[in-house]
This record gives structure tokens, C-alpha cells and sequence, in this order.
């Protein structure tokens, strides 16, 4: 979703769920003209709402396009009706007004979860992935508009910290998400530095206390096998760090950045150790299968919540998403550059069920790994199960699946229509198991409650039988 600074009356639109009718507050507006389902090829539902000043901007999920509507009557459709919001809203004792409740004084990575901080986000990424092809002979001579790539992210950065504070207090991890993406999206040290290292523009990569250096370093190390992570580290010093020495601290902050790749490369395999040590003490207890499915509960949705904050706190998913769309428009080639960009979590993540420690509780709460970083997001969660680069087999993809159905019944005990339109995406044989694990939940978390006496199945489509003969 693209945000401005009109959140006052962003609270004020919805979007009707599965249906392409724009909630006005009191009014409700057919916008299904502007992209015809049948035309969307694969995208979904319309999801995606910010309003300006004199217009509406509407997109929605894996839509690659964003739509610019304005209204004759606009905006008397929301003037009054704002301040009755805002009455009303007043007077709610447990309304929770955090979006309006906005902190404009955030700095450092509490920046980043504001409006702002996105944007900010946003206009230094699309500075990151811009290329040459963009330039031309009318941007020569105007500051980092005549750059591409790094070098113009962060001469841009640089001039957005000389002009405001708040930027300036928050430069870091502003700096350190550009090179973890920036190591992404290149795909390697010397395509994340440009060509900086051992030139009078390497002190760009001491900007904020170095923190797009350190951000290229750890990704690098994380992308490193223990077996080679020491020799990996030896490169770094010979191509980098060495070459730094004309710069104010840079051998200092890159052996530094050194540091915190390594620890976070030995920390994901810390995850491994734990789950050993945990599960030869839940094998040696008299209900070890059910302190198994405790243990594998609590780590996955441990791993999820701290994937989650960290996600947060770079605020680059979203932007990325958003940013996608506009390649094509950046004359950089989709296809060249698909699967390199990959926010956190990784699929990667489920392989510790595959490392001599898998059992059938392992699978089953993998994906709320996922779910944890994209709430409610159950269609991302099964393609998090079928990604191939989770590499966990055709047994293991199918209790990850069922997983799935459980969560999504977990979070919609009063409408199982969103758990079928949720499976029905599987191919036939993986659907029926995963809208099975959804009804087996409802029966085990209300004592055997039948779904049809539930009322479940009166909305159901593919699966009401299914449901009525549970």
C-alpha cells in the first residue's frame, strides 16, 4: 500500500473483501472498471488504499499496477464525515488510534515504522535500484540524479541527513538496510560496493558509522558455509578492509562489520543446537510427543517473532513489494533479478526439519514462521511451504500445508469459507488435506464440537461435504 501524509483520512477508506467496491465512510464507489478481473492473470483481490490531497491511489495483492482515481465531489466526501470519525473515535475507550497517534519525532529504527521512515525507505531503495539506462543528458549536472545505484542511494541519503534531524538520527539503520539489500539484489560484494572500495568515494561507505558496509559484510558471511566462513572473512579483509585505509576508521569498521556477519552466521546454526539439546530432554520425560510438539511450537514462533521485528524495523519488505511493480519503468529487467530479492523470512529456514531432526510436529508449525512476519497472508504461507528452496520434501511440503489449514482455522473459528478459499489454491489431493487439518483443529479446540452443528459448512462450496461428513 502507498502512503501519504494524509493518514487522518486514510482511516477513512476500505475496501469491501473480495469485492472491487471502495468504502468512501459513506459512500461506496465501483472502481471494478479500472482493471476487469477477468484481465488480472493471476493477480488477486484489491487490497491496497491511500488517499491524497485531491485523489484515491488503489492497487492490490500482486497487482502490478497502481491506479490514480479522483472524484468530481472530492473532497467534500470526506470533510465532514472526518471530523464525526474522529468524534466518534474520541469517545471509544478502546479504540485503538495508533495510526493517528503517529509518533513524528521517531528516530533510529523506530524511525522506520513511521510514515516517513517508509517513504524515506522507498526513495532510497528506488535511488538503489535505478540504472544507467535512466540517465540522461538532463540529469548530468544535477547532484545524485545524475549517480545510479549506490553511489546515488547513498549521496542521497547523505543529502537528506544535511537538510533534516530527524534523518540524521536515524541514518543508521536507513544505511544498514541499503547494504543488506544493495547485497541482495547485486548478488555480491563488489556489485553492492559499485566500485567504491580503494577510491575517493569510499568514504561513502563510512556514512553512518559505516552501516551499509556492515550491511554488505553480513550478508555476505550469512550467505557463507561454516566450512568456508573463516576464508570468507580472510577475503574480505584482503578486498576491503585493506583497501580502506585511507578512509577515517574503515580497516577498524570493516573488520567490525566481520564481527557481526560471523555471529549471525553461527547464531543460524545456533537454532540446530538448541532444538538437539531440547528434544533429548523432552525424549527422556514420560510424554515425550507431546513435549516435542511444545518444543516445536514454541521455536518456530520464537524464530517468527524476532524474523518479524527484524522485518519491521528495515521496513524494506513492504517497500520492495511496492517497488517491484515500477522496475520495468527503472529499465531493469524482472526476470534477470527474480528470486534475488528475498526479505526475510527465508524458506531456507524449514531445513531444520530436514537435519536429522524431522518429525511430523516440526512441519506442521513451520509456516506460522511465516504467518508471524505476514499476518494472515495463508496464500504466502502455502507458496512458503512449496517454495523448492525449502527443500523439504513431498512428506514434509504436505504436513506444512495441513499447517497451514490449522492456522487459518486457529485465526477463523467463525468463517470457514476463508480456510477453503485459502486450500482450494492447492491442487486437488493437497486442498482436501489441508481444509481436513483445518476441520480436525476446530474439533480438537472445542471438545468435538461438530463443524455442521457449528453452522461451518452452510457457506462452503468445494468442501461442504467434506465438512458435513466430519
Amino acid at each position: 500500500m502507498v502512503r501519504n501524509d494524509s493518514i487522518r483520512c486514510a482511516c477513512l477508506s476500505v475496501n469491501s473483501s473480495y469485492q472491487d467496491l471502495l468504502l468512501l465512510r459513506c459512500a461506496c464507489q465501483d472502481i471494478s472498471y479500472l482493471w476487469p478481473q477477468d484481465e488480472r492473470d493471476g493477480a488477486d483481490v484489491l487490497n491496497g488504499i491511500a488517499l491524497g490531497n485531491d485523489h484515491v491511489l488503489i492497487t492490490g495483492k500482486l497487482w502490478d499496477r497502481m491506479f490514480k482515481v479522483t472524484f468530481p465531489d472530492w473532497p467534500s466526501l470526506f470533510e465532514t464525515s472526518a471530523d464525526a470519525f474522529n468524534d466518534e473515535t474520541n469517545n471509544a475507550g478502546n479504540h485503538d488510534n495508533s495510526i493517528d497517534n503517529e509518533d513524528t519525532t521517531a528516530v533510529s529504527y523506530n524511525f522506520l515504522r513511521t510514515t516517513k521512515g517508509t517513504e524515506t525507505m522507498r526513495l532510497l531503495l528506488n535511488d538503489l535500484l535505478s540504472s544507467p539506462q535512466q540517465q540522461t543528458t538532463s540529469t548530468n549536472n544535477d547532484g545524485y540524479l545524475s549517480l545510479y545505484g549506490p553511489r546515488r542511494s547513498l549521496t542521497h541519503l547523505s543529502e537528506l541527513m544535511t537538510n533534516d534531524g530527524q534523518i540524521l538520527s536515524s541514518c543508521h539503520p536507513l544505511a544498514h538496510n541499503l547494504g543488506r539489500v544493495a547485497y541482495q539484489f547485486f548478488g555480491s560484494m563488489d556489485g553492492a560496493f559499485d566500485g567504491m572500495v580503494g577510491t575517493e568515494d569510499a568514504h561513502f561507505l563510512r556514512l553512518c558509522n559505516a552501516a551499509f558496509l556492515h550491511g554488505v559484510i553480513e550478508y555476505h558471511l550469512r550467505d557463507s558455509s561454516l566450512e568456508n566462513l573463516v576464508a570468507a572473512a580472510g577475503e574480505i579483509e584482503d578486498k576491503v578492509c585493506s583497501k580502506l585505509v585511507n578512509v577515517d576508521s574503515g580497516p577498524w569498521e570493516c573488520h567490525h562489520g566481520i564481527g557481526h556477519g560471523i555471529v549471525q552466521r553461527y547464531r543460524m546454526e545456533g537454532e540446530k543446537a538448541v532444538i538437539e539439546k531440547s528434544q533429548k530432554s523432552c525424549r527422556e520425560t514420560s510424554a515425550a510427543s507431546e513435549c516435542e510438539n511444545g518444543m516445536w511450537m514454541d521455536h518456530f514462533a520464537v524464530s517468527g517473532n524476532i524474523l518479524a521485528m527484524e522485518t519491521r524495523m528495515m521496513a524494506s519488505d513492504i517497500v520492495l513489494e511496492e517497488l517491484k511493480g515500477a522496475l520495468a519503468t527503472l529499465g531493469v529487467d524482472q526476470t534477470a533479478i527474480e528470486g534475488r530479492i528475498r526479505p526475510p523470512p527465508f524458506p531456507q529456514s524449514m531445513q531444520i526439519c530436514n537435519s536429522g531432526l524431522s518429525d511430523f510436529d516440526c512441519f506442521i508449525y513451520a509456516a506460522t514462521e511465516y504467518l508471524l512476519v505476514h499476518p494472515r497472508d495463508y496464500v504466502g504461507a502455502i507458496k512458503y511451504c512449496t517454495d523448492p528452496s525449502a527443500n523439504i520434501g513431498m512428506s514434509g511440503l504436505q504436513i506444512c500445508v495441513e499447517g497451514v489449514g490449522t492456522q487459518c482455522a486457529k485465526e477463523n473459528m467463525k468463517d470457514f469459507s476463508v480456510v477453503e478459499e485459502v486450500c482450494r489454491t492447492l491442487d486437488a489431493h493437497q486442498a482436501a488435506s489441508c481444509f481436513q487439518a483445518a476441520l480436525t483443529y476446530f474439533r480438537t479446540s472445542t471438545e468435538n464440537e461438530s463443524p455442521k452443528d457449528a453452522g461451518l459448512c452452510d457457506n462452503l462450496n468445494q468442501f461442504k461435504q467434506l465438512c458435513l461428513n466430519s
